[in-house]
């Protein structure tokens, strides 16, 4: 944990980039998807599991591992990397509310990581 807050939380700060890049890959790999399901006959249907599959394929795993990871620091009990997590938020631009909108996908997937997810989300996207 000392590895993130070493260089002016240089590390958190990457995480934060990465959020910021795969959110961005995620969004544009959705967009294509959608424009690519408006052109194919309408036969096509994607189920849920299968749609939630592609974009776990398109970046959302690695969003989810990116955004978990900034959760259980902000959790860790270090209150300097809660204090640089929550001001982060603000300097990179990112809402909390992607984050949470990222967790509550995976819990829906994965509902035996439900509520320890939800009690992290609970510690720092208040």
């Amino acid at each position: 944990m000392n590895k993130f807050t070493e260089n002016n939380f240089e590390k958190l700060q990457r995480l934060f980039e990465l959020h910021t890049t795969s959110r961005e890959k995620l969004l544009a790999a959705d967009e294509a998807r959608e424009e690519a399901v408006a052109n194919v006959a309408e036969d096509l249907v994607l189920t849920e599991s299968d749609l939630y599959l592609q974009r776990c394929e398109d970046g959302l795993s690695a969003l989810q591992n990116t955004d978990f990871i900034i959760l259980r620091l902000a959790n860790a009990g270090n209150r300097q990397l809660l204090d640089a997590v929550k001001s982060l938020f603000a300097i990179q631009g990112v809402k909390k509310s992607e984050v949470r909108e990222v967790v509550e996908e995976y819990s829906k997937n994965m509902p035996t990581a439900k509520e320890e997810l939800e009690t992290q989300l609970k510690n720092i996207l208040q």
